[in-house]
């Protein structure tokens, strides 16, 4: 029934709950109600052992026992999100295009029922749309006329990205002051390119296969206010400074936050957040700092203990030794991270074993492609084997990890609190990007 940010919130939202049970109580004792559900609780056997039939008003023999399911149909998704894209300001958009463009169908019907079926049951735009077949015995549009909506709509994303930010800045009550950032790549089944799909790093594995770049922009809520899609071969640390100029360019972000993982730290995307007066808070590759700090950041001596007892997280706060004065190196040590750091990499060794002991006296990376595998395989004399050292030299990092910010005023653990906000976003674009993958793309020729 909604949120519950205050006090009154939660005395309002009781007051209404109270209120639908008396409204419901009401009309199951009126003449609309359908029937008391005690009477078919139990079943009546006469003499011969067989059923006697339960009645409904007199009319209808039930059988509790028989009864099966034959459909389940959900109701009211086109009636809510319906009208929230009316008073979010989609629709006005959907219908400028409509007026603007050339073509016989509505593009407000289309992609209004697209979403919702998106909403209801995440599929493709094609599964979506015989979904709606399914339901009601037709088809509401032709699926050309589904596709040929997305080209006409294009024009307007600009819009349509400027609707959802408005929304967001209207349910926060305030102006934005934080943008998580995030990337992932969609493959396509095909290896066909274009000056969209092409190759590159992929998140799935998918090395073999075409893909695009998209990356997207939230609010620390997790309500997205902005994307970008980039050629699959971009490499995401350059995505950054076209996002934010984007985002400069139609909202007011001096004073604003982005948050990002690892991948996007450099001094390119450090300049760009400089010069639209923003701030930064980014995940740092400890590891690839210059040697002669590693000593220092590992002195966990010099951390402070915060926190309950049972899961030991300790801080440390330093100034950065690579990224310019005004930047801040937040470090961390969690016991927690540490012991799944040591487990994954047991995991791992064992497999290594495993794999050596089948295949030996050869180079490692002939049998072992992964970079961040290889270090721990060494080879003398031909013979691969477990590089000790790297192993050992691995396991003093169990547990640490560090935060890069120029922010001049977030505490140590505010900056962490605001850096986990990233992973909470990750998870939801995970499930977002499950949703557009529900079917693979195909490309044809």
């Amino acid at each position: 029934l909604g949120v519950i940010k205050d006090e009154e919130d939660r005395a309002r939202l009781i007051q209404m709950g109270h209120s639908l049970i008396a409204k419901l109580q009401a009309e199951a004792e009126s003449e609309l109600g359908l029937f008391d559900p005690s009477q078919i609780q139990q079943e009546e056997f006469d003499a011969s052992g067989r059923k006697k039939p339960r009645t409904v008003k007199g009319e209808l023999p039930v059988y509790p026992s028989d009864l099966v399911h034959v459909r389940t149909e959900n109701a009211g998704f086109s009636d809510v999100f319906g009208k929230l894209s009316q008073q979010l300001g989609f629709d006005s958009v959907l219908k400028e295009a409509d007026q603007l463009g050339e073509h016989s169908f509505s593009v407000e019907e289309i992609i209004r029922s697209i979403f919702i079926q998106r909403i209801q049951e995440p599929a493709s735009k094609r599964r979506s749309l015989f979904h709606e077949l399914e339901q009601h015995g037709h088809l509401a549009f032709e699926l050309h006329h589904v596709y040929r909506a997305m080209d006409v709509l294009l024009p307007f994303s600009e819009k349509i990205q400027g609707a959802a930010h408005l929304a967001a800045a209207n349910l926060l009550g305030r102006k934005v002051e934080c943008y998580f950032y995030d990337a992932t790549t969609l493959y396509f089944e095909s290896i066909n390119k274009n000056d969209l799909m092409g190759f590159g790093f992929s998140k799935d594995g998918k090395f073999n296969q075409t893909q695009i770049l998209l990356c997207l922009l939230v609010t620390e809520e997790g309500l997205p206010v902005g994307y970008e899609v980039f050629s699959g071969n971009t490499a995401e640390t350059t995505t950054l400074k076209t996002a934010l100029a984007s985002l400069a360019k139609r909202y007011e972000v001096v004073g604003s936050t982005v948050v990002g993982d690892r991948g996007i730290l450099s001094q390119d995307n450090i300049a760009a957040a400089a010069s639209k007066d923003m701030h930064f808070i980014m995940g740092e590759k400890l590891r690839g700092l210059p040697k002669k700090h590693v000593d220092s950041i590992l002195e966990i001596q010099a951390y402070t203990a915060v926190g309950d007892q049972e899961s030991p997280f300790m801080v440390r706060e330093m100034p950065h030794p690579t990224r310019g004065e005004k930047v801040r190196l937040i470090l961390a040590f969690s016991a927690d991270r540490a012991k799944k750091d040591k487990a994954d990499r047991e995991r791992l060794l064992e497999k290594l074993k495993k794999r050596l002991a089948k295949k030996k006296k050869t180079e490692p990376k002939e049998f072992i492609s992964n970079k961040g595998i290889q270090k721990y395989i060494t080879a003398t004399g031909g013979e691969a084997s477990l590089n000790l050292e790297a192993i050992a030299n691995d396991q003093r990092w169990d547990g640490f990890f560090g935060i890069a910010t120029d922010h001049p005023t977030l505490t140590p653990t505010g900056v962490i609190g605001q850096y986990r906000g990233l992973w909470q976003v990750e998870a939801q674009f995970r499930v977002y990007k499950h949703s557009l993958e529900a079917r693979p793309i195909y490309h044809w020729t």
